[in-house]
């Protein structure tokens, strides 16, 4: 009978205390920008359960810093106006179980300066610079999609807020001719008989022959027309004298590098000066073909 009601008892205060809360959802590690905010959450096996939030060994409390919150089973701490020191180790503790995750918060950096393309020979050593908003941040070099190493051929010093990377005995090999647009065509209007130009500026010398399109037409060097290169690695097209139907889609190619805009030639409206003079009381303008015709009743 003594037997029968410890295991009475003990199977009763079993159920009183319920089974230990786990989790079916833990928390995930997460990257996150400084200045913004992120969210770290989880799901416990039971909506009945109180958490305790920590990073490292520091107890979290709501506040300016921090949202906590809980939705059925589902908890989360959102931490705002992230700053790197945030990074490191957050846990949920249920009293049962702990469920644990790294925020790494990246600074926000960008360049201000960046050394231009340099022409040497080889067998030459070069340095090229750059200046980035804040110092002490960590860069890659990257040649193509390679990133560098240091090593004997490649040397990078850092000292502020300026990165360097010295290049020793500079081989044919070492050439980057990846080409790329700065600065692309523009959409111009003129009138008849004015000139329009458009230019399209590229990071280096053209990798191969550039050409000049107006819609489906090849053009080329003539009394209306004149193509030229300018200092930077600036690549023109000059109309002369522009007519109405020289309207359309001007392109601008060179290997896979394309930029277009569209060229608008208006006409030119001429009104006699008696009609200039002439005060009707209805008058109705027509537009064609950007020319302008009137049509003037007198009653």
């Amino acid at each position: 009978m003594k037997i029968c009601s410890f295991l009475f008892t003990k199977s009763f205060l079993l159920s009183q205390m319920g089974s230990p809360i786990s989790f079916k959802k833990e928390l995930e590690s997460q990257e996150a920008r400084e200045g913004g905010e992120t969210t770290l959450s989880c799901e416990t096996s039971s909506p009945d359960c109180k958490v305790t939030w920590r990073m490292g060994s520091t107890v979290l409390s709501q506040g300016e810093k921090y949202t906590i919150q809980q939705r059925a089973a589902t908890h989360s701490l959102v931490i705002h106006k992230l700053v790197k020191e945030d990074s490191g180790e957050y846990t949920c503790d249920t009293g049962d179980k702990k469920s644990t995750a790294r925020l790494t918060v990246k600074g926000n950096c960008f360049f201000i300066r960046l050394s231009s393309s340099l022409d040497t020979i080889e067998g030459d050593d070069i340095t090229l610079h750059c200046e980035v908003s804040k110092p002490g941040v960590r860069v890659e070099w990257r040649k193509g999609g390679i990133v560098l190493q240091p090593s004997k051929k490649y040397e990078m010093k850092q000292e502020g807020c300026i990165q360097e990377l010295c290049i020793h005995n500079l081989e044919p090999e070492d050439s980057v001719k990846e080409v790329f647009i700065i600065t692309g065509l523009k959409t111009t209007d003129v009138f008849v008989g004015e000139w329009a130009t458009f230019s399209c500026q590229l990071s280096g010398r053209a990798p191969g022959k550039v050409q000049w399109w107006l819609d489906g037409t090849l053009l080329e060097n003539s009394p209306c027309i004149e193509i030229g290169t300018g200092q930077g690695f600036i690549y023109t097209l000059t109309f002369k004298n522009l007519a109405t139907d020289d309207s359309g889609t001007v392109t601008f190619k060179v290997g896979n590098l394309t930029s277009s805009a569209k060229l608008l030639v208006k006409g030119i409206l001429f009104m006699d000066r008696r009609l200039a003079e002439f005060k009707p009381r209805f008058l109705t303008l027509f537009y064609f073909s950007f020319f302008f015709f009137f049509c003037i009743v007198d009653i």
